[in-house]
């Protein structure tokens, strides 16, 4: 429940949140489900597969060549996100 609050209302996110609760305290006895339920509904809502498709291949094939470290690991770790 803590983390549905801090979806911004008016949106989207605010409303999936909105309808996720609903369902949450509109079950006998109230249940909000596991952590790993709600990231698995959320990622489906909110990351496309081709997304993650592409953010995986970007991983595989990033090269540093002549990059800093932390800028080519910045760009490394925003896909792994």
């Amino acid at each position: 429940m803590a983390t549905l609050t801090h979806f911004k209302m008016g949106t989207s996110a605010g409303d999936w949140a909105s309808n996720h609760l609903a369902t949450a305290l509109g079950a006998t006895p109230i249940t909000y489900g596991t952590w790993a339920n709600f990231k698995t509904k959320f990622k489906e809502q909110f990351i496309p597969p081709q997304t993650q498709i592409e953010s995986i291949q970007k991983i595989h094939n990033l090269l540093m060549g002549n990059r800093e470290f932390n800028e080519w690991y910045q760009d490394w770790s925003m896909h792994a996100r």
